[in-house]
C-alpha cells in the first residue's frame, strides 16, 4: 500500500513538473527518524524535469526548522524570480510546453509518434536551412551543406522539451535519410 501510494505521489508530481518545468518547485520537510522514501521520489521525480526541489531533514531543535525555513524560501523566491520580468515588474508569460524526463533522453526509437519528420525530398513542403551567425563579418550565413551527414535528407525534431532557459526551449534534433533512419551524431535545436 505504501509504495502504490508513492508511485502515485510520484505520478502526480511528474504531471505538474512536464508543464511547467522550472517555474515549480517541490519541497517536503521530514521532521525526526523514520523513512521518507515517498517524499524522496517527489522530490526526486520533480529534479527529472528540471524543478526546484527540496527536502529539508530536520530534528526538532529550533536552529534546524530555522534553517530549513530559510532554505526553502530561498528556493519559492528564486522561482518567483524566474517567473518575473525585471523590467516590467509583472509576471512573464510563458508557452505550454511539454517537458521529458531527464532520464528519457537517451531512450529515443525513430518511428515514435514524438518526432516531427522534416525533409528537402520532392515530395515534401520543407525547405530546411542551414544558417549560423558569423561573428566575424556580424552577419549570418550557409554553409555549402545544408546536413552534417552526407546521407540526411531531413531532420526529425522531438515534440518534448528536455531543457530550457528563461528565454529558449531546447528539443532534441536528429537528421534523418530518404528512409527516415537517424544518422548522424544528435544534435538540438533552441528555439
Amino acid at each position: 500500500c505504501q509504495e502504490r501510494s508513492k508511485y502515485e505521489a510520484c505520478n502526480r508530481i511528474a504531471a505538474l513538473a512536464c508543464r511547467f518545468g522550472s517555474r515549480l518547485t517541490v519541497g517536503g520537510f521530514a521532521v525526526g527518524k523514520g523513512q521518507f522514501s515517498t517524499l524522496e521520489g517527489m522530490v526526486k521525480t520533480a529534479e527529472e524535469y528540471n524543478c526546484k526541489s527540496f527536502l529539508m531533514k530536520a530534528s526538532l531543535r529550533v536552529e534546524d526548522l530555522s534553517s530549513a525555513f530559510c532554505q526553502m524560501s530561498t528556493l519559492i523566491t528564486d522561482t518567483k524570480t524566474t517567473m518575473t520580468d525585471f523590467k516590467t515588474n509583472s509576471q512573464r508569460t510563458f508557452r505550454d510546453l511539454v517537458r521529458e524526463p531527464k532520464s528519457a533522453i537517451r531512450v529515443y526509437i525513430e518511428d515514435e509518434a514524438l518526432w516531427k519528420v522534416y525533409s528537402n525530398l520532392p515530395s515534401s513542403d520543407a525547405n530546411i536551412v542551414r544558417v549560423f551567425f558569423d561573428k566575424d563579418k556580424y552577419r549570418w550565413t550557409c554553409p555549402e551543406r545544408t546536413f552534417e551527414s552526407h546521407s540526411a535528407v531531413g531532420i526529425a525534431v522531438r515534440d518534448n522539451i528536455f531543457g530550457e532557459g528563461n528565454e529558449r526551449a531546447v528539443r532534441r534534433v536528429r537528421e534523418v535519410n530518404s528512409r527516415g533512419q537517424f544518422v548522424g551524431a544528435p544534435l538540438v535545436g533552441k528555439e
